[in-house]
């Protein structure tokens, strides 16, 4: 049985698994996917070392898979960002693109970020990542600024406002 960190009706972020490598280093390779996120595809030996370096194999921050009824669609995470604040991203496999499981996702870490860490959520996307722009003003976030981050470059910041 998949351990779950958190789960909102048929969304869920889980516990990396050694099941879950393959799939994770696929979408890492995928420049769909990879050009909003880290700006490169990752080889498929990159991405393994990756996966084992970055993503959470036993808490419950970093980067997990995300779950559609117990089947990875994608993955994401929450990751500390300052004393007060915790970052959330998605990112979703093009097959599961326009399905609304986005929003479903970003709603399930943002409430997480709220009521379990208890902090203030906030997200950042590239530029020129316009869905993911407005998934995030649909859960209730707004721009703050444009950042540059070391590892991904200029981003667009946004926080939660309710």
């Amino acid at each position: 049985m998949r351990r779950i960190i958190m789960q909102k009706d048929n969304i869920a972020l889980a516990i990396t698994t050694n099941k879950d490598i393959d799939y994770l280093a696929k979408l890492l390779g995928d420049i769909k996917l990879m050009q909003f996120t880290f700006g490169k595809t990752f080889s498929k030996q990159e991405a393994k070392e990756y996966i084992q370096n970055h993503f959470n194999f036993d808490g419950i921050l970093g980067f997990s898979p995300l779950l559609l009824e117990n089947k990875p669609i994608g993955f994401g995470g929450i990751f500390k960002w300052d004393e007060s604040s915790y970052e959330l991203g998605y990112i979703l496999d093009t097959s599961y693109w326009g399905k609304g499981l986005a929003t479903k996702a970003a709603l399930m870490q943002r409430d997480y970020i709220l009521n379990t860490l208890n902090s203030k959520p906030i997200a950042t996307t590239h530029p020129q990542n316009l869905a993911s722009q407005r998934v995030l003003k649909k859960c209730g976030f707004e721009y703050l600024k444009d950042i540059s981050m070391e590892y991904r470059g200029d981003r667009k910041l946004f926080e939660y406002s309710n």
